[in-house]
């Protein structure tokens, strides 16, 4: 591993700060986007950790260590089992001074389309903004091609937050819409996404 200066790694507790901050996501969400994050083997964010104490020449924190760890975010450790069959209350490898990267095309900032990004310095962002730009994020839509508005309807309804009160037809609609680029609202031949209804 390159040795990166120091302010180019975040502990855990301050990239769940950073994240909320940047989100404005509730709690389990912040987390759960963080561990995604962390999870996702193709985007090599990983992580790594400055203790040596439970787990011997581990620094490095590999993709599938995150999926099942009981994490303490205020102290940025966590534990994970030994033995995947094995999980017995005092047979947890002890994972301390964890930290992820902050910048870089792996960093926090990068996974969160945050380190060019004017929308992160707003004071506030209303809550349906923010929903819509999570969708888009999901979806990785990045204006090449045209998305099926079907799709994006679909994904707003099964992810819906109920902190935006009771979803309508009508509403979901224009979301979606507004998250399309203006020319997908016109007819004629254009690149498009294949539907995930029709995979």
């Amino acid at each position: 591993m390159t040795n990166l200066p120091k302010s180019d790694w975040m502990s855990l507790k301050s990239a769940f700060d950073f994240v909320s901050k940047e989100t404005q996501q509730p709690q389990g969400e912040v987390k759960e986007t963080i561990r995604s994050a962390l999870r996702d083997e193709e985007l090599l964010s990983r992580g790594r950790c400055l203790s040596y104490k439970s787990i011997a020449d581990l620094f490095d924190l590999e993709y599938f260590l995150w999926d099942h760890p009981e994490i303490d975010w205020s102290i940025s450790s966590f534990q994970f089992p030994r033995n995947d069959s094995d999980q017995r209350k005092n047979n947890y490898h002890q994972v301390t001074e964890v930290q992820i990267r902050r910048t870089g095309n792996h960093g926090v900032e990068n996974w969160l389309g945050s380190s060019s990004n004017e929308i992160s310095d707003l004071a506030y962002i209303p809550p349906f903004l923010n929903f819509m730009l999570k969708t888009v994020s999901a979806l990785h839509i990045d204006g090449s091609e045209r998305i099926p508005l079907d799709d994006i309807k679909h994904w707003i309804e099964e992810n819906w937050n109920d902190e935006l009160g009771k979803p309508s037809g009508n509403i979901i609609s224009q979301m979606a819409t507004l998250i399309r680029r203006p020319e997908d609202r016109k007819g004629g031949n254009h690149q498009q996404r294949v539907s995930v209804k029709n995979i």
